[in-house]
């Protein structure tokens, strides 16, 4: 009655069923789709009562398959995406047939199957009412009209072998070792290596290539490769995976394409094992695609500074690379740079012209860079995750990898991501990281700025993964000792787990412009949680790990609605065992902890920060921070408040007129004396217990406002008030008495060491502060410091070592930052790998709890890459003021004898059972685990001279760490 339904239509040309599909392909595996279509044939049609067509289980296998695939990986549409676009597997083949008050045609994936599975392909043209007519679309001239269509690429090249190619009009290639300038057009298969040794074009080529075959562009010479007119080059495999085009020093690779050909981006390359691989060459590569390639471009040892890559694809359709040796694996880099130093490769052309973004898709690192210097801006990233954990299973990869390794060398390597320009960022959609930053160079300079990062549809694919779902991740192994550049600003960040990490970074920059700080750079974070999230993983707007010295300033965290329930899991700003931190001018809303401070911060201010609609405002977990408040640094030199503002969750009126919940602005637990805090008078927003409240950690004082700058990074107080308690040895601490006395100490000196004006002030407290100062250099304190510093320069990092080997460790802090630093000297630092045993030790020394690990755990994290956090397993520390009756602990119960010893030692517990007992060397690798059930036990030793360490395991899971020495 006018209406059929076409079963296959392959490039326009109907089919009656599956028949010699090979005569009617395009074999250089472009522009051919699969589609099903509803067409008209008599016009006008008659009314009818309408017509629905569903499709499943279409097969094609490929040609010589082991294990018979399907052609199209989605034929069984179970597999298909649930929408309908060009990047899906499935796409409308033409516009709907808009038949105006008759309705619409329609196409889709139907949730009802018709064969097997879970869903099928639908295509649906609605009843007609009388009167209603379909007309025929103009575009398609001629005796019958499509109204509804659907369709999928397919790459044709997987359906033949490589001997199958010749009987299809492909010859062998023109010459083996290439020695003129020519250019060459039409169908070529390649089965032996190619040598350029001329200047060669291949133009609107299409080049089958057999397993392991590749192109080798010698010194001087080119190789280009470009489009036809309306004809793209497209290099492929044919059988297992090519080899790809190798550029040696001083070669020339030009790779370029027409983008408005059908539906490919350009020149298409695909099918190899490294398709471009390019060594202090020149290579210019625009306009093309990259597809199915196990690594798409690797560029290395300095090219030359015109070099660029920009306008491209890099893609890896239906998931998988599908062809041997790597059929089931996707791409593990798209674009790999190593050692480029010599200028900042651009990806992304930074001109900003028309269609000259790239953009990436399905890969484990969609750009990497080993020890290189690159210009980042322009690009946009979709879907970039571990798909099926092929490579790691503790990580899921990562959009732009940053792996700056230590060496010798002087130069600065510097990697600017995004820009302040308006055509500047880069889009990251749907990535699990955004930007990982693996850096122990000290010459590395770090610029993320102006970015958007986007996982609203985020599936969650690497949860439980390490920093799975993250936007932005610094990750160092050692904590350098000179500001370094790192600076994270004016980034959108939506609906990631964790927006900004840093851990062991010396003076990172978060949210500010130190080149022009009236015009302050802030990163956004937004959450999009409702009011009952209760997450068992950690949330985190900013989080700083062992980083001195940040400036945290500007920066707008929310959530979308304020969180009713209690949950520890969800904060804005965490800071961990970071001194000097200067957080200042942040707006946190809707975010149950503000802040979160955990271990020594010592020197930590914060100023202007405005937290609303919270649990805590700012909780301390056995936390120390400096004194709130700073000096005007005008006469007559006045304490002045730092002016936070805290606006509870129920005050249900304008800030600063209702006084409703102020214990819960500063609360949780710090070690040593009260903290004092100054806050501006007028107004109850300002004051962080308010009128009439008492706090064990805080004393509140009242002041006459200040004047805050969100960009001062200096402490503004006095010698006295930072470190005239432990100069003076006045610190009192009720618990881990030793650890946290030895970091006060450590961290004073620290500061004295990198400033000496601190003991020199022209008054008579100098001499005290020079007495401590020499006192701890002659001591552990002291060599570590010294350690740190040396260790930062390539002239005395041998000395560092020798140092560190020389300390002999006087407490399990010592032990465990010395382990710590001798598999930095002797393995990161050197790029050497960890072994099993070694990978064993350092987990040991990162899973520490904070009081017995400290800055050693810290550095162990870093150098494993481990989201993790140390513990803190009972609460330890109390302000001396508050006089609390301890009752008996685990490491009074427990007792180790006799210390030193010579051939045995006891251990005897007076409550609980010992259930094992573990003995570790220096370097923590476990050396004897004995089990057994009692409350005492004799244990014989027969190792050499020296420390080791016991660590003791209870029946009520409670631990405990001794130094054993050794005679």
């Amino acid at each position: 009655d006018g209406w059929e339904f076409v079963s296959v239509d392959l490039n326009g040309q109907a089919v009656d069923g599956i028949t010699d599909i090979l005569s009617l392909l395009n074999l250089d595996g472009t522009n051919n789709i699969l589609s099903f279509n509803i067409v008209v044939t008599d016009f006008p049609p008659p009314i009818f009562n309408g017509v629905q067509v569903y499709v499943d289980d279409i097969y094609i296998p490929i040609t010589g398959s082991l294990h018979s695939e399907n052609l199209i990986s989605d034929g069984s549409v179970e597999l298909s995406e649930a929408g309908l676009c060009d990047e899906c597997y499935w796409f409308q083949n033409l516009d709907d047939y808009d038949t105006g008050e008759c309705g619409h045609t329609d196409v889709g994936i139907s949730s009802t199957e018709r064969k097997s599975g879970s869903q099928a392909l639908l295509l649906k043209v609605p009843f007609t009412a009388e009167g209603c007519m379909y007309d025929p679309i103009m575009s398609n001239m001629g005796s019958e009209t499509t109204v509804a269509s659907i369709g999928t690429n397919i790459d044709l090249s997987d359906l033949l072998s490589c001997t199958e190619y010749s009987a299809y009009g492909f010859v062998d290639f023109p010459c083996v070792t290439c020695t003129s300038t020519v250019m060459y057009t039409g169908s070529y298969l390649v089965n032996t290596n190619i040598s350029i040794e001329g200047d060669v074009t291949l133009k609107g080529c299409q080049v089958a290539f057999e397993a392991g075959k590749k192109i080798t562009v010698r010194d001087t010479h080119k190789l280009t490769i470009e489009e036809d007119g309306n004809v793209n080059s497209h290099l492929f495999a044919c059988d297992g995976m090519w080899d790809g085009i190798e550029v040696e020093p001083g070669g020339i690779l030009v790779i370029d394409g027409n983008t408005n050909v059908g539906n490919k981006k350009g020149t298409l390359i695909e099918g190899a094992i490294t398709a471009i691989d390019v060594d202090q060459g020149k290579v210019i590569i625009r306009f093309s695609e990259f597809n199915h390639n196990l690594t798409s471009i690797k560029v290395r040892n300095n090219p030359t500074s015109d070099s660029y890559i920009y306008g491209c694809q890099f893609k890896c359709t239906e998931g998988q690379i599908g062809k041997s040796p790597y059929f089931d694996f996707f791409p593990f880099d798209h674009i790999l740079l190593e050692n480029i130093t010599n200028f900042s490769f651009p990806i992304g052309d930074p001109t900003g012209g028309t269609g000259k973004k790239n953009y990436f898709y399905d890969a484990y690192t969609a750009i990497n860079l080993v020890n290189s210097k690159a210009l980042i801006q322009r690009n946009y990233f979709f879907d970039i995750y571990n798909k099926n954990g092929f490579y790691q299973n503790n990580s899921y990869g990562q959009a732009i990898n940053v792996d700056h390794r230590p060496n010798t060398s002087t130069t600065a390597l510097s990697v600017i991501i995004g820009g302040d320009g308006s055509n500047e960022p880069n889009y990251f959609t749907n990535v699990n990281i955004g930007v990982r930053v693996s850096s122990n160079r000290i010459n590395s300079t770090f610029n993320i700025t102006g970015n958007t990062f986007d996982n609203s549809a985020y599936n969650n694919e690497g949860i439980g993964t390490n920093f799975s779902n993250i936007a932005i991740t610094f990750q160092h192994s050692i904590r350098g000792i000179l500001p370094s550049i790192t600076l994270v600003n004016s980034n959108t960040i939506t609906d990631f787990r964790i927006g900004i990490h840093a851990a062991n970074i010396n003076h990172p920059i978060v949210g500010f412009d130190m080149a022009n700080p009236p015009n302050p750079l802030p990163n956004t974070i937004n959450f999009n949680f409702e009011t009952g999230f209760a997450p068992t993983e950690n949330y985190r707007g900013i989080w700083l790990q062992n980083c001195s010295e940040a400036l945290v300033a500007n920066n707008g965290i929310s959530n979308l609605e304020e969180i009713s329930g209690t949950t520890t899991a969800f904060r804005g700003i965490d800071v961990e065992h970071s001194t000097d931190c200067h957080i200042n001018c942040n707006e946190i809303l809707n975010i149950p902890y503000s802040f979160h401070f955990l271990g020594h911060c010592d020197g930590t201010l914060l100023r202007a920060n405005e937290m609303t609609h919270y649990d805590e405002g700012v909780h301390l977990e056995s936390a120390t921070i400096a004194d709130q408040f700073q000096v005007n640094n005008d006469p007559p030199y006045a304490d002045e408040p730092t002016d936070n503002i805290w606006n509870d969750p129920d005050t249900g009126v304008d800030p600063g007129t209702s006084l409703p919940n102020p214990t819960d602005r500063v609360a949780g637990t710090n070690g040593g004396t009260l903290i004092n805090w100054y806050y501006r008078i007028a107004g109850g927003i300002y004051n962080p217990l308010d009128a009439g409240m008492t706090s064990n950690i805080i004393q509140a004082t009242p002041e006459t406002a200040g004047s805050i700058d969100c960009g001062d990074e200096t402490n503004r107080q006095s010698r006295n008030v930072r470190f005239g308690a432990i100069v003076g040895d006045s610190l009192n601490f009720t618990e881990y008495v030793e650890e946290n006395t030895w970091m006060a100490r450590k961290y004073a000196y620290e500061c004295m060491k990198l400033d000496s004006t601190i003991l020199y002030q022209d008054t008579v407290s100098d001499a005290a502060y020079q007495a401590f100062f020499w006192a701890q250099d002659s001591l552990n304190t002291g060599k570590f410091t010294r350690i740190r510093i040396m260790s930062a320069d390539s002239a005395t990092f041998a000395d560092a070592e020798t140092l560190n080997d020389a300390v002999a460790d006087d407490n399990l802090l010592e032990t465990h930052l010395k382990a710590a630093n001798t598999y930095y000297f002797s393995k990161v630092a050197t790029g050497d790998g960890f072994d099993e045993s070694d990978s064993t030790a350092v987990l040991e020394i990162a899973n520490l709890p904070y009081f017995a690990g400290s800055e050693g755990t810290y550095m162990a994290i870093g150098m494993l890459g481990l989201e993790l956090t140390p513990s803190i397993p009972s609460l330890r520390l109390q302000a001396p003021t508050i006089p609390i009756a301890m009752p008996l602990t685990v490491s009074h119960a427990i007792q180790l004898y006799p210390n030193p010893t010579g051939d045995y030692f006891n251990v005897s517990s007076a409550t609980e059972q010992i259930k094992k007992v573990e003995i570790y060397d220096a370097q923590i690798k476990r050396l004897k685990t004995t089990e057994i059930k009692s409350k005492e036990i004799s244990i014989t030793i027969n190792y050499k001279p020296g420390i080791y360490g016991v660590k003791v395991y209870l029946e009520n899971g409670e631990t405990k760490w001794f130094k054993l020495v050794k005679l």
